[in-house]
């Protein structure tokens, strides 16, 4: 039995050496180093001063920190089946000199196997007087080595849903006279989801069970250009488990990667904008505002981040990698995307002619909105519907033979517009796979960034279109001619955005089967012909953008 303890205690203490000569290896390099490049050691980095805002950790600091660590770990192995990387974490301090209330990093500690602790320890910003020394500090990570079978953080990035509609509501003081005013309600909603990856750029597959961490605090704003909205702030996250060798090796397209996403978070649920209050409110028609005119608005989605991500070993619980990210994200304005939107040549999205005070006048869009039903103009989210035309007409008229005094709009536009931004490290490979460099963990300011979007009609608009065999439509793309019998079938749509476009078709609007891949035909005409496959007894057909 002591001969057993003794074991043991050899191998602590063997480990526990091996784990002080790391330390003090990393730590002599990198006070050598950072003495030489930015004149202060690595017991004494400036990480915050209150009297002048350049004074921060940054990629450049970091940089050094991580050479000082891969000098010693491409040298040095762990004892046992795999080699696992030295990991080094900073402790604070907060001082007070003639100058300003300063911030430093002190000290240095082993911290490989000590991941749920710390991520326990509250997370603070640089300037928090209450820092102490074994908090955590928001864009502050902590120093991993590189080993060549470890994988590595390569993306983070968030998808918004930004969607809006507007309803037009005619009022009249008694049936048989004209509308003394019309107003609207702007309805909308906004959602989001996160995730990260990371990359195995080894020439194995990982052998061993880990366990992806990733978590971001979230601050979303949905706001006008005056500055009224909502504000919602929220953390979450989500984990993966992989088993041992079900991480592929770098193979260059794309098979070594793994991602993790959160769940959507309805940032904003569907709701109406109170011109007068500058509030969010119920979406229903009692909601309506008297006497506040026709205004628009630009909307911004402002997004900021603060994400941790770790890679954790199942069986050792050391820690493979870990990042932490300060405040970053985008702001970006939604409603100028709608422009990009061709649903006809009445656009309800038109801006012209309005303003953003109360009391605006009507805009374009808005007496598009309207002439699009009096019209009997088919676009791709309005399907005229049969009476409408004559009805609205006769009640603007104050023609009709109702007892109505109020009447609402039947066509209410809709749109969602997708903002994808993504971060990513670095490219490493001319094919597109964004990885990391190998020794390179950065902080923000070193990592790239890549934001797109995408108009189109809310696919759950579908259902309510009512299409027929002659029509079709899919988020945005109007399908302008179909014909069909037992065995053929051939259809032409319009696009203004140039790709590789497929051909679907439902009975039901729920259960759709592929049918075959179109074809450009001329200018923003693409088109398909052949076997009909079946498609011939559906009601319904759409047109996808691969």
């Amino acid at each position: 039995m002591y001969r057993g303890v003794l074991i043991v205690l050899v191998v602590f203490a063997t480990f526990c050496a091996r784990a002080q000569d790391a330390l003090n290896a990393f730590t002599n390099r990198a006070d050598q180093v950072l003495r030489s490049k930015w004149g202060f050691g690595v017991n004494e980095i400036p990480i915050y001063c209150s009297t002048n805002p350049l004074v921060r950790y940054n990629g450049g600091i970091h940089w050094l920190l991580q050479q000082a660590v891969n000098a010693y770990d491409q040298t040095n192995h762990t004892v046992g089946d795999f080699d696992f990387p030295s990991v080094f974490r900073p402790q604070f301090a907060v001082v007070t000199n003639d100058q300003c209330v300063a911030a430093l990093i002190t000290n240095w500690v082993e911290a490989a196997d000590d991941y749920l602790n710390i991520t326990a320890r509250p997370f603070k910003a640089s300037g928090d007087p209450t820092l102490s020394s074994d908090d955590n500090v928001w864009g502050i990570g902590m120093v991993i080595g590189v080993k060549p079978a470890v994988p590595i953080f390569n993306e983070f990035g968030y998808l918004n849903n930004f969607n809006v509609s507007r309803k037009l509501l005619f009022r009249r003081n008694q049936p048989g006279t004209r509308p003394f005013a019309t107003n609207q309600m702007y309805v909308l909603s906004l959602s989001n989801i996160f995730g990260c990856s990371a990359l195995n750029t080894s020439t194995q597959a990982l052998p061993r069970d880990v366990t992806m961490y990733f978590t971001n605090s979230a601050n979303i704003r949905l706001v006008n250009e005056l500055g009224l909205g909502t504000t919602s702030s929220f953390t979450n996250g989500a984990t993966q488990i992989i088993v041992c060798n079900q991480w592929p090796k770098n193979t260059y397209v794309g098979t070594n990667m793994y991602k993790v996403l959160t769940n959507t978070v309805f940032t904003l649920p569907t709701s109406g904008y109170v011109e007068g209050k500058g509030v969010f409110g119920p979406a229903d028609n009692a909601h309506f505002e008297l006497n506040a005119g026709l205004p628009v608005h630009s909307w911004f989605v402002e997004v900021t981040n603060r994400v941790v991500y770790a890679l954790i070993d199942n069986v050792s619980g050391r820690m493979l990698d870990f990042v932490n990210y300060d405040q970053f994200g985008t702001s970006v304005e939604m409603m100028q995307r709608l422009q990009t939107l061709q649903l006809s040549y009445l656009s309800p999205w038109q801006t012209n002619g309005a303003n953003s005070s109360l009391f605006s006048p009507a805009s374009i869009g808005v007496l598009n909105q309207i002439s699009v039903v009096t019209n009997s103009t088919r676009t791709a989210d309005y399907i005229p519907q049969p009476g409408a035309s004559s009805y609205l007409t006769a009640f603007l008229n104050g023609t009709d033979n109702t007892s109505a005094t109020l009447m609402e709009c039947p066509y209410q536009p809709s749109a969602t517009v997708q903002q994808t931004t993504k971060w990513w490290v670095a490219t490493a490979f001319p094919v597109g796979l964004e990885v990391m460099s190998p020794g390179d963990r950065c902080t923000i300011d070193e990592m790239a960034s890549a934001t797109s979007f995408l108009a189109h009609i809310p696919i759950g608009n579908i259902a309510s279109l009512n299409l027929t065999q002659n029509s079709g439509n899919w988020q945005g793309i109007q399908i302008t001619q179909i014909t069909s019998d037992s065995n053929n079938l051939s259809l032409q749509f319009n696009s203004y955005t140039d790709g590789q476009y497929g051909i679907w078709s439902s009975p039901n609007l729920l259960n759709w089967g592929f049918v075959g891949v179109a074809a450009k035909l001329t200018n923003n005409v693409y088109g398909f012909s052949g076997v009909a496959n079946g498609a011939a007894a559906t009601l319904y057909f759409q047109a996808r953008k691969f």
